[in-house]
């Protein structure tokens, strides 16, 4: 058996840990960044709507990212699409894409290069988030 080098063995673990990402983590062309609370009646409508959301967009990535804890003891289907950003993450998105956020629920669409393309004050719905893409697109430089 020939001897692993440590050059071999350090590419070896970088191989290891780059087939460890989700494919869809680095191929999204755009994310959708929802706003919510646990308290608020339609951003839970719009968690059951998650599925067709990301069906709607296959190729974009959705972060939830409410003002509480409350999510936690929610109990909802989660596509592999969607992830759940920590309340410091939700904080930080919620100052870079919505300072002047007023009510929610509230959403808005990034493009692959992480800036605001589309926004919407309304649940989002999968003709929503068709429209939402259709404006991004149309920024496109």
């Amino acid at each position: 058996m020939p001897e692993l080098s440590i050059t071999r063995l350090i590419l070896l673990g970088f191989a290891m840990i780059s087939s460890s990402v989700p494919s869809w983590a680095a191929s999204r062309s755009h994310t959708l960044v929802l706003f919510g609370a646990s308290w608020c009646a339609p951003c839970l409508v719009e968690l059951r709507g998650l599925k067709a959301l990301a069906a709607a967009a296959p190729s974009d990535r959705i972060v939830i990212a409410w003002s509480d804890t409350g999510i936690e003891r929610l109990r909802f289907d989660r596509p592999e699409t969607a992830e759940i950003a920590s309340m410091e993450r939700a904080g930080r998105l919620r100052q870079t894409y919505a300072p002047d956020l007023a009510g929610y629920p509230y959403a808005v669409l990034l493009d692959a290069q992480g800036r605001a393309c589309a926004r919407w004050a309304r649940p989002v719905t999968p003709k929503a988030l068709t429209a939402m893409r259709r404006t991004c697109d149309r920024r496109v430089p």
